[in-house]
């Protein structure tokens, strides 16, 4: 019954037939969306091969995307077993994670564990990705206050994400105290550039500070000065 389609094909399909005939019963349901991507797949064939039993369930997903994903099939084919669950997912934001496949492969036995976690985010942190996989190690221990926090840092990425190596070594402050200064970043982060020196002694007083916040940036500047004195200015939490 499958004559038809196939023959028109022969010219591709003969020189890899012996690959192919023990893979007919599992391929046949898909020769309508197979067929007409076989010149572009059979050169791959040795490479697809061993994982065609957990491709196959996938093809209607990735073959729209077939063009951008065979130049990079050889490197995520060792992380089909990971990937191929959440494809549905990945493939309408394939082209934009091709573009930084190198950057990311390199962090992929990092992020994998947490992708379930990031799948929902993966709109707004794919464009920031080059930055954001290079401190992959460092982000992923405060996944889960930062992602329930999203929906509050989102707008703020753009001026946030480039101050990433100067924040990192302040994670282990800012994170016990998100629930505070999520609120308050309208206000903080177009000065970040200016809180960032003083970013401890801020975060130490963040119970004190935070309230007057509002109050105290239209001053920031003439304020600046007085940030790395705020021993004298301000109680810290362990203050009576």
């Amino acid at each position: 019954p499958h004559m038809e389609k196939l023959i028109p094909n022969s010219q591709v399909l003969l020189p890899h037939v012996e690959q192919l005939l023990p893979l007919a019963p599992k391929l046949l349901p898909h020769l309508d969306v197979l067929l007409p991507q076989s010149e572009k797949l059979l050169p791959h064939i040795d490479t697809l091969l061993p994982f065609m039993d957990i491709l196959m369930p996938k093809m209607n997903v990735l073959l729209p995307q077939i063009d951008i994903l065979l130049p990079h099939i050889d490197k995520l084919l060792p992380y089909a077993p990971m990937l191929l669950p959440y494809a549905d997912q990945l493939m309408p934001v394939a082209p934009q994670l091709l573009e930084q496949i190198d950057l990311l492969l390199p962090q992929m036995d990092i992020i994998m564990p947490h992708l379930p976690e990031l799948l929902p985010y993966i709109d707004s942190l794919l464009p920031y990705s080059p930055i954001l996989s290079k401190y992959a190690s460092d982000l992923l221990p405060y996944r889960e206050a930062l992602l329930a926090h999203m929906d509050q840092l989102r707008p703020w990425l753009p001026q946030l994400v480039p101050h990433t190596p100067k924040l990192v070594p302040h994670l282990r402050l800012i994170v016990p105290d998100i629930d505070y200064l999520a609120p308050h970043l309208e206000y903080l982060v177009p000065h970040m550039e200016e809180v960032l020196p003083y970013l401890p002694q801020l975060m130490d007083r963040s119970h004190s500070f935070l309230p007057k916040l509002s109050k105290l940036i239209p001053s920031i500047h003439g304020a600046i000065p007085i940030l790395g004195k705020l021993e004298n200015v301000l109680p810290d939490r362990t203050s009576k």
